[in-house]
């Protein structure tokens, strides 16, 4: 059922533009997407992609974008993954992470540096954010115990980092995003 997503998905490597008049049509879809919740979010998303792979598009390069990642990268990734998604509640050591990926801390800096472009604490710091926000939306919990329950220690670092990425203080931002009563 899926194989034209899986077709368009693997051009998309390439980079792909579409007609300004497909574009048009799943506009107002894409949008609504941040203030859906969870199976919504998820269906209207494969809704929008499954209409991008039926309809027309031009590639953007007769060479891919992306680089083919040897295993042994795609596994590390994976574990580190992982290892993130399960304890970004908890403190995470540059030491427990590389011995984790059987690499030196500085090798592992480099490494993960080259696969995300960015070092392994922005990439933490970002995913614990984004789940806060995630929180701010979905829970009544307040501010402080989203803060800590998603890892961050003290509530200047958070509310630092919450406003460099979404550029407004989580209070606005749950106040944005809050859904209206019937």
């Amino acid at each position: 059922e899926l194989a034209e997503l899986h077709d368009m998905m693997q051009q998309a490597s390439r980079g792909i533009l579409f007609q300004a008049a497909t574009t048009a049509t799943i506009l107002s879809d894409l949008k609504s997407l941040p203030q859906l919740k969870s199976a919504e979010q998820y269906l209207v998303l494969l809704s929008i992609l499954l209409k991008l792979s039926k309809a027309e598009f031009f590639l953007l390069s007769n060479a891919k974008f992306t680089k083919e990642l040897p295993w042994e990268h795609n596994n590390r990734m994976a574990i580190i993954h992982d290892f993130v998604a399960t304890n970004y509640h908890d403190p995470i050591s540059l030491h427990q992470v590389s011995n984790m990926v059987n690499l030196s801390q500085q090798a592992f800096s480099r490494f993960f540096k080259k696969m995300m472009g960015r070092s392994f604490f922005v990439y933490l710091n970002e995913y614990r954010i984004n789940l806060a926000a995630k929180m701010l939306i979905d829970t009544d919990m307040t501010v402080a115990d989203i803060a800590y329950k998603c890892g961050f220690e003290t509530l200047p670092f958070f509310f630092k980092k919450f406003k460099t990425q979404y550029d407004t203080t989580p209070n606005l931002y749950r106040k944005q995003h809050a859904t209206k009563a019937p």
